[in-house]
């Protein structure tokens, strides 16, 4: 079983990727809605740290439902970032200790 921290990230990550083409049209307008409405770090970003096997792993192991974006790029193996915003640093939403 997930523990609470990684059943909450899973459902973040796979609640934001849903919402493409319901809320949004792209993943990206997706990223700006919760950085710049709740300033927390985008989706994209945290699929971009872990990697999208992992991010579907994750997903999967808290028994959620996997976005078919995040299941098709992890299938084929993509490495390209998804966050691709040119004037918004992700460093920002992560605080080094």
């Amino acid at each position: 079983a997930a523990s609470v921290a990684r059943r909450v990230v899973a459902g973040y990550i796979s609640y934001g990727f849903e919402r493409v083409g319901e809320a949004a049209e792209t993943i990206n307008e997706i990223d700006r809605i919760m950085a710049a409405g709740f300033n927390w770090a985008p989706p994209s970003v945290l699929v971009d740290a872990m990697g999208a096997a992992a991010a579907v792993a994750l997903i999967e192991g808290a028994q959620l439902t996997v976005p078919k974006a995040l299941a098709d790029a992890a299938s084929a193996g993509r490495t390209a970032p998804f966050f691709v915003h040119p004037t918004m640093n992700p460093g920002k939403f992560f605080v080094a200790a």
